[in-house]
């Protein structure tokens, strides 16, 4: 065999070989030893807290022996939340609640007073009118005077839970259907009287927080008349009245006290009561 033949031979198994690499690619590495197997750490399952559960409603209804509705001491919500079985955390948060709403009551009369005024005067047109026609103001000046339940504000202090208000409701509710009984019992099938009757109930529970805090703000301020820091000018005829009643002899406090009220009440004109009792107000939280 010649040398060209021999070179050809050589040429073509180089050109095999390169080929076989480019079918089978390069070898890959050895494949590194499987670790040994560890077991997870052991995860302790949730908490799940037990569910609270509420006690039922309480009851505010009681009968008399005649079967009528008794009165309760307050309003029907001041009625339901002493009634319910709150713990001694829970009264606690309540009563700080139920304070701050009572600031916030003086306030909105002393913001609203010839409203509340007006809705004291009108009392008693409103326990005795049969007709349901005139008492058109009565029923505006509710409209104007209500004033945020105890229970919403309970619970936008989150004094009370959810569920808590979802009992005193019930409560409420209750109650609120017993004295609709008494009132369609008494109204029989006049439709008049009933109408009369329910807006009668509904300026009754609009204004008794706001006619208590009317009362208590005027009291204050007639306690307080004799201060020497004033913040308002008064006329002549009432500070010669007060100058007599300093001069008065202190046996008469009973007497000081009725004129010291009627001053207030009489003699000082709506900018200077709002201005005496705005005083007192910013004096007593001040104070705290």
């Amino acid at each position: 065999m010649n040398g060209r033949a021999i070179m050809g031979i050589l040429a073509a198994a180089a050109w095999a070989l390169s080929c076989h690499a480019q079918l089978i690619g390069p070898i890959p590495p050895a494949t590194p030893p499987t670790p040994a197997y560890t077991p997870p750490a052991t995860i302790d399952p949730p908490v799940v807290e037990p569910a609270v559960v509420e006690p039922p409603a309480p009851s505010i209804v009681a009968r008399d022996e005649r079967g009528r509705l008794k009165p309760i001491v307050g309003t029907p919500e001041e009625a339901a939340v002493a009634a319910y079985a709150f713990d001694a955390a829970r009264r606690g948060k309540i009563a700080a609640s139920a304070a701050a709403r009572k600031l916030d009551l003086d306030r909105f009369v002393v913001t609203n007073l010839d409203k509340a005024l007006a809705a004291e005067k009108m009392q008693e047109r409103v326990r005795t009118e049969s007709e349901f026609g005139k008492l058109f103001e009565a029923r505006d000046l509710t409209v104007a005077m209500r004033f945020e339940r105890l229970i919403d504000r309970l619970e936008r202090d989150r004094a009370i839970t959810a569920a808590q208000r979802v009992r005193l409701d019930e409560t409420l509710l209750t109650y609120e259907r017993a004295r609709q009984e008494d009132i369609d019992a008494e109204a029989g099938s006049d439709p008049t009287r009933k109408g009369v009757l329910n807006l009668r109930q509904t300026f009754a529970d609009a204004m008794k927080e706001p006619m208590e805090s009317l009362e208590r703000q005027m009291r204050d301020v007639a306690e307080h008349l004799f201060d020497p820091a004033s913040t308002f000018k008064l006329r002549p005829e009432v500070e010669a009245t007060l100058a007599a009643l300093r001069a008065e002899s202190p046996a008469s406090k009973e007497n000081i006290e009725k004129q010291r009220m009627k001053i207030v009440r009489e003699m000082l004109d709506l900018e200077q009561q709002r201005a005496a009792m705005t005083a007192r107000l910013t004096a007593r939280t001040s104070a705290k």
